[in-house]
This record gives C-alpha cells, structure tokens and sequence, in this order.
C-alpha cells in the first residue's frame, strides 16, 4: 500500500474503534490519531481525511483552529469499509498471498535482486496487508512456497533452518513484471495454463450476477447481456490515464484518483460489493462527464454506463 492508503486506513480503523466518553460525541481529528498525529504532517493527513470525505466514508467538519480539532466521524459505509478490510486481514490464502508478493517485490529492490536475509522487509513499506503489518512468522512460511515454486533461490543455515543469500530467480523477475507479484496468477498463467475463474458480486444486485476477474474470465451467470468484469477493470485503468487530458484540476484529479483506486480495488476483490462500487463510481462518472468539451469524458461516462447496465447495476 502508498503510504496515503495507510493513512487513510489508520484513520478508518482508529474511528471504527473509537468510543467518545459521552455517546454521541464527534471525535477531534487529534484525539482520534493521538501520537501518530504529527502537525508536520498536517496536509498530508487533510489529504487523506478529505479523500474519505468525498468517497462517503467520514465526515470532516474543519474548524478555524486547525486540522486537529477538527470533528471527525465515520459514516456507515464507513464501517462496511472497515469491516471487510479486517475480514480479509483475517482471511490466511489472503495473507499468505500478500506475504509471497512481499517477499518478491523486497527481492525485486534490491541490487542484483538479492539480499543476504529478509530482516530488511519487516520495516519496509512491502510488508503491509491491508494496513496492517505483516510479521516475521508470515514471511518466513512464504520463503519455502516460494522456493518450491523456484521463484526465489537460498541457502538453509544454522538451527533455525533458516534461508539466507536470498536471490529472485528470472521466474521470480516475470512474476513481479508480468503479475505483479502475484505468484497465483504467475502459477495459473504459467505453469497450469490460463485458468478460468468465476467471482459473483454480493450486494444487492438486481437481475444478474457478474463474474469477473483480471484475466480470463468466463461468465456463467444467466442474463440476456452478461458482461465480463475484466471490461469494466479495464475501463477503470482508461479512467486513470485519461484523467491528464481531461482538463480537470489537480485536486480534482487526485480525488478521482483515489475513488477509481477504491472501484478497482473492489473489483479485483474475491467477493466485489456492488453498492460500494455503484455509488463511488457514480461521484467519478458525474465528474468526468461534466469535463466541458471533453468527447473523451463523454465516451467514457457513456461507455461505464453501459457496462454497468449489462452487469446488472445500473447508475441511473
């Protein structure tokens, strides 16, 4: 994760948590984030609150005395938000699959794409799932995955058996520039062959389901106009290069930016939540089509419109 998505999940979850001494309270942005609120830090944090805000998960009331006695309180989409986040921290393929891509993209950083031990990685932004920390028990039960997988290469040493002279293989190089880093995708694509997956939205979706996945996907639901999920993921990706040329101002792009991020995330999520994705991507096409004089904010707005309308979402 950027470190704005950490902040912007530190704050969901310290909200989530928080407990007023009197019910009903709207917390301070100060109280909330407690020491890990630097007023240096000011901006960055408005930032992450501000991008919150628009995508409906808090809400900032900013004061005149600054950033951090300003109110802060978190919405009920908010909670939904949280929810799932620790739900996938919770769930082990999950984790066991951010720590594979970890370990990978540490290696991948390194000089020569090697490093004498893993130690580095455990303070490094690569060991972050979900805005939580991975520890040194989920990195060491990725190395021996990986070394099976001859995507990373080592050398078993002392009592702990543990793998040092760590050293990305050129399988392990395709993963990380090809996948991503994701070894399933890398496993499914290269070793097995192009698998076919099958992912339902869950929310209320009216008269279909939607499959979808990043790559090959196969609709199984039964609907007069299926359409593939991996065309809307694409279409969010044009979304995101196109925002440049749009004409939109720099905080308006970077607001856009971030909800796109949320869509695509959601979409690339086992269980994609419909409702999350109808209304942030909403807030983003009434932005875009509103760009004046911009066919290709048009073409873009029309063309989400309708695959959202195939899959069964519609945004009108």
């Amino acid at each position: 994760m950027t470190e704005a998505e950490l902040r912007q999940v530190l704050i969901l979850d310290r909200l989530y948590d928080h407990r007023p001494e009197n019910p009903g309270d709207i917390p301070d942005v100060g109280d909330v984030l407690g020491s890990d609120y630097d007023p240096s830090d000011e901006e960055l944090w408005r930032g992450a609150l501000k991008t919150l805000d628009s995508l409906g998960l808090v809400e900032l009331m900013e004061t005149f005395g600054g950033l951090a006695t300003s109110g802060v309180s978190i919405t009920d989409l908010g909670r939904v938000e949280v929810e799932k986040i620790r739900k996938r921290r919770e769930n082990p393929a999950l984790r066991n699959a951010a720590a594979r891509k970890a370990v990978l993209e540490f290696l991948y950083a390194q000089p020569g794409y090697r490093a004498m031990t893993v130690d580095g990685l455990l303070s490094s932004p690569h060991a972050q799932f979900e805005g939580d920390a991975l520890g040194s028990a989920d990195i060491d039960a990725a190395l021996p995955y990986l070394t099976r997988k001859r995507l990373i290469t080592g050398i078993r040493t002392g009592q702990l058996n543990t793998l040092v002279r760590l050293h990305l293989t050129d399988r392990g190089v395709d993963c990380v520039e090809q996948f991503g880093g994701s070894v399933a995708d890398y496993v499914r694509n290269v070793e097995h062959g192009a698998a076919n997956n099958t992912v339902n939205f869950h929310g209320p979706v009216t008269g279909s389901n939607v499959a979808w996945n990043s790559r090959e996907i196969t609709q199984t639901a039964t609907t007069s106009t299926g359409v593939a999920g991996d065309e809307l993921v694409s279409l969010i990706k044009a979304i995101k290069q196109a925002l440049p040329v749009l004409g939109l101002d720099e905080a308006d792009s970077a607001r856009l930016l971030g909800q796109l991020d949320v869509v695509e995330g959601e979409l690339e999520s086992a269980e994609p939540d419909a409702g999350v994705v109808k209304s942030v991507l909403k807030r983003v096409l009434s932005k875009v089509g509103a760009v004046a004089d911009s066919s290709l904010g048009l073409f873009l707005t029309a063309y989400a419109k309708d695959l959202m309308r195939k899959a069964g979402v519609p945004l009108e």
